[in-house]
């Protein structure tokens, strides 16, 4: 369809490569001109990769993890007097969100964090986070991740139709990433435990032991925050909520 998907730097089909070195130990702790010369080479090789396919309307690169990277990196990456950045980034609600980034925490990490303490440390500001990436990015935009507001209720045929202009999509694969259900995320908190405490061998490698406890959960029951969790979240985030909707959504 004349657009470019970029070939460096992915795991499965995303850029998780870059994005997850951005915001890793390994640059930040580089002295500021370590970590120029890195950008500097990170960006003739994008450049480079770039020209060898010829031209296309548009380059897309696209990882999650970029939304824990420096907007200044970024922006210093894709330096203005080169690139010409759209940045599209979907927001989901916070309670959502929030349930989200624990289950995924859980399933992906050997962490044993407990549930009420990473509610109280990681409040989300969505407000904040636009107006570090729009001050930098002049052309940004701000979307809601919700089945009602998206095409189709699926985000990749969001961003094919509503961002590309590509209303037929063909064979293009919808691969899930299940979140665990109830059961199955308390016994992965419990593994995580037990392992952290050398009490539990490592009998199923991490990436086999993700893939096998999403698969269980994909029909069992779903895991959600309780009452109290879900306004305790909620009344944190009002007022910076409501003004972020009126400022990026306008709804």
């Amino acid at each position: 369809k004349g657009y470019y998907y970029f070939d460096l730097f992915r795991r499965e089909s995303a850029h998780h490569l870059l994005s997850e070195y951005l915001c890793s130990q390994d640059f930040l702790l580089l002295e500021s001109s370590q970590k120029s010369t890195r950008i500097k080479a990170l960006q003739n090789e994008i450049i480079s990769n770039i020209k060898d396919k010829g031209k296309s309307k548009a380059t897309i690169i696209s990882s999650e993890a970029f939304q824990n990277t420096s907007p200044k990196i970024i922006r210093e990456l894709f330096s203005e007097d080169i690139f010409d950045v759209k940045v599209i980034a979907y927001f989901r609600e916070i309670v959502g969100y929030t349930s989200s980034s624990y289950n995924q925490e859980i399933h992906a990490k050997l962490i044993d964090e407990d549930l009420d303490v990473f509610i109280d440390r990681f409040k989300p500001n969505y407000l904040n986070f636009a107006d570090e990436w729009s001050k930098l990015f002049s052309n940004f935009k701000a979307k809601i991740f919700d089945s009602s507001n998206l095409y189709n209720a699926n985000i990749i045929d969001d961003f094919f139709i509503e961002e590309l202009n590509i209303r037929t999509i063909d064979g293009f694969s919808r691969k899930s990433n299940p979140s665990l259900s109830r059961k199955y995320l308390s016994f992965k908190y419990e593994y995580n435990k037990r392992a952290l405490a050398d009490e539990l061998p490592h009998l199923i490698e991490p990436g086999k032991l993700y893939t096998i406890l999403g698969n269980l959960s994909i029909d069992d029951e779903k895991f959600i925050l309780s009452p109290e969790q879900r306004e305790r979240i909620l009344r944190v985030s009002k007022n910076s909520d409501s003004m972020f909707y009126e400022k990026y959504i306008g709804e």
